[in-house]
C-alpha cells in the first residue's frame, strides 16, 4: 500500500496531464475513503440492518454504458397519485417529478431505492434522496445513456441547452468518452453537484457509490470536476 501511494505521488507530479488527473484523483479518493472509514457506524443493528439489505454487485458485471434491457429491466419508479380537490373531487395531475424509484437488488428482490423531488440545495431544481440507508462504498447506480468519442459531437451536446450540463467525461482505455443520459436511466444524471459530496462516480465504469455512511432521507450529490458547468454555487 506504502509503494503504491509512492507511486501515485510521483504520477501527480507528471508532466503529463492525463496521468497527473487521474493520480490526483486516487489520491483524493484515498483520502476520503481514510475518512469515509473513521464515520462509518459499527453498532450491531447498523451491521446486522445492512447484511439483511442485499446491495447491487451485478451492475459490476455489465461493462456497457448504453441503456440496455439488462439495465432498465431492474428498474421502476412509481408516480404519485393524483390528488383531489375537496369540495368537487376534481383530480389534480401528480408531480411527475415527485416520484419513487425501485431497484432490483441481488437476491431479486425489489426495494425503495431513490426518491426523486426538489432539491435542498438552492437552486439546483430537482435532487435525488436515499430511499434506505447506503453503507460507505455501497453502488446506489450507474451513469448510463448516449456516448461518443467525437469532439465535434461532444461540442454539439455543450452547446444544447437542456444536455450541456448532463456531459460528462469518461476515461476508457485511456481514451476519453463522453456520455449523456438517456431518459430516466438509473438516475445518476439527477445527483446535484456539491464540493463536498456524499457520492462519487467512477470515470471508467460509471458506477456511482457512498462515500460515506448515508442516511435515509438524505440528498445524494457528487463532485463533478473541475470543468463541471455549475449553475449555482454549492
Amino acid at each position: 500500500m506504502k509503494k503504491y501511494r509512492q507511486n501515485l505521488l510521483k504520477r501527480a507530479q507528471s508532466g503529463d496531464r492525463r496521468i497527473s488527473r487521474e493520480a490526483k484523483l486516487l489520491i483524493q479518493r484515498q483520502k476520503d475513503r481514510i475518512k469515509a472509514n473513521k464515520q462509518v457506524t459499527n453498532t450491531s443493528q447498523h451491521n446486522a440492518y445492512m447484511v439483511e439489505t442485499p446491495g447491487m454487485e451485478w451492475i459490476n458485471k455489465i461493462s456497457s454504458f448504453a441503456a440496455k434491457k439488462e439495465l432498465m429491466s431492474r428498474v421502476r419508479h412509481a408516480l404519485p397519485p393524483p390528488v383531489f380537490v375537496s369540495g368537487n373531487a376534481v383530480p389534480v395531475p401528480a408531480n411527475v417529478n415527485d416520484r419513487d424509484v425501485m431497484f432490483l437488488d441481488d437476491i431479486g428482490t425489489w426495494r425503495a431505492w431513490f426518491h426523486m423531488k426538489k432539491s435542498e440545495i438552492s437552486g439546483a431544481g430537482q435532487g435525488l434522496f436515499a430511499a434506505r440507508s447506503f453503507q460507505s462504498g455501497s453502488i446506489l447506480t450507474k451513469y448510463i445513456g448516449k456516448t461518443t468519442k467525437s469532439c465535434a459531437t461532444k461540442r454539439k451536446w455543450l452547446r444544447d441547452r437542456e444536455k450541456q450540463h448532463y456531459v460528462l467525461e469518461l476515461n476508457v482505455n485511456g481514451k476519453p468518452l463522453w456520455i449523456i443520459p438517456l431518459g430516466s436511466g438509473m438516475y445518476s444524471h439527477i445527483l446535484n453537484y456539491k464540493t463536498k459530496p456524499n457520492c462519487e462516480f467512477d470515470m471508467k465504469t460509471g458506477i456511482v457509490t457512498a462515500i460515506y455512511d448515508i442516511k435515509k432521507n438524505e440528498e445524494l450529490t457528487l463532485n463533478y470536476g473541475k470543468d463541471y458547468v455549475k449553475t449555482w454555487e454549492s
